[in-house]
């Protein structure tokens, strides 16, 4: 393979990779609105549809997929310079020494970790509380929720959960039926806060 079909693979690959950035970033617009709904009409449906079984929702996997094949081309990338070009680019004075070498494949290994958090990363609702865990796990009573609202950070959404304590928790709007979610989040909250 020949360094110009490289370039042209690697340059299909970025095409696809804003492409569904931009599609996501639309989708995202969508359910924001839809979430801001849903937490205005919980108060007045607090006790209407409320359900009792144990729900846990997860990110898709498809997201961490992505970042996988990031994962790959750029480790690839990494491990391709160095064993190919090793001897041109010695020769034409500009050496790769072992410390580039480990910057490259340490720069490859974030999207590694993106990945693997994508496919951890789940949020159960129980009857008592929210259990959210990815590399660690929190867990949050009903009756310590505040208050929940639907943010925007740029072109990503997410529903924030504050605390009585004055912290707060973030859940992106990637999660897996968010608007579900936050329709359960917000029943759950409702309830506790009208039961004495």
């Amino acid at each position: 393979m020949s360094n110009a079909e490289l370039y042209i693979v690697m340059g299909c690959f970025m095409v696809i990779l804003i492409g569904t950035i931009g599609y996501f970033a639309q989708h995202d617009m969508r359910v924001r609105g839809d979430a801001e709904r849903i937490i205005k009409e919980a108060g007045t449906k607090a006790g209407a549809s409320l359900r009792t079984e144990n729900v846990t929702y997860r990110k898709p996997r498809r997201v961490g997929f992505l970042f996988f094949v990031l994962f790959l081309v750029l480790f690839l990338a990494s491990i391709y310079d160095i064993n190919f070009n090793l001897d041109s680019l010695n020769r034409y004075g500009h050496p790769i020494t072992l410390f580039g070498a480990i910057i490259g494949i340490l720069i490859s290994m974030v999207p590694l970790v993106i990945a693997v958090n994508q496919w951890l990363y789940s949020v159960s609702i129980s009857d008592d509380g929210i259990v959210i865990s990815a590399f660690r796990t929190r867990r949050v009573l009903f009756e310590e929720i505040r208050e929940i609202r639907i943010g925007a950070v740029k072109a990503a959404s997410f529903c924030q959960i504050l605390l009585k304590t004055g912290k707060h928790l973030t859940v992106g709007s990637e999660l897996g039926g968010f608007l579900d979610f936050v329709k359960r989040m917000s029943e759950k909250v409702s309830k506790s806060k009208d039961s004495p």
